[in-house]
């Protein structure tokens, strides 16, 4: 979790889903809190010994996301479209066959493994959470979120073992897959 933390502010994205994760299965928030102490901890000890403020860097790097404040006060109708975009972009890059068979997957997954669906959800809920907080303004949402991508495919793969589907059906996804990559990197222009 240091590490993750120390490369993005999005690392916050993991501390609801192990907190209620804790809650709902283990029914006890010890590790997490050994785990929260420890890196305060770290940060603690980084303070001391090269005065680097964590803390003071999130509110600086927040302000520079947003220098009038909060977006849906300070400007609700592009706060409003820039959270419709960045769920988009996530399923722009995630793509129309794998976006498919993540939304059939999601009650076979409920039905197959109560655990992977709890985590899926929460990390869902987590990062909207995280876009209802005004994080990511617009683009390079799908590369700075690539963290949901895991949670994603725990349904594309529910519905994939469900279906017990051949070679021939493994070949032809990962040829549409690849080919929509392929077809995005030619052709696609995204300006953010």
């Amino acid at each position: 979790m240091f590490i993750a933390s120390f490369l993005t502010f999005g690392f916050l994205f993991i501390i609801p889903v192990l907190l209620f994760y804790e809650v709902l299965r283990e029914k006890n928030i010890i590790k997490l809190l050994i785990t929260i102490t420890s890196l305060f901890l770290i940060y603690l000890v980084i303070y001391v010994v090269f005065n680097f403020n964590y803390l003071n860097s999130f509110r600086i790097a927040s302000s520079i996301e947003n220098p009038e404040g909060f977006r849906l006060l300070s400007d609700p109708i592009d706060y409003f479209f820039t959270r419709l975009e960045n769920i988009f972009e996530i399923l722009l890059f995630l793509g129309p066959f794998l976006t498919i068979l993540a939304f059939w997957g999601i009650t076979i997954l409920k039905k197959k493994s109560k655990d992977l669906f709890i985590i899926t959800i929460l990390g869902v809920s987590s990062l909207l959470a995280m876009f209802l907080t005004g994080a990511y303004k617009t683009g390079e949402t799908a590369r700075a979120c690539i963290f949901i991508y895991p949670f994603l495919m725990f349904p594309i793969a529910a519905y994939l073992e469900n279906r017990n589907i051949g070679f021939s059906e493994q070949y032809q996804l990962s040829w549409l897959t690849f080919g929509q990559a392929v077809l995005m990197q030619l052709f696609g222009f995204y300006f953010w």
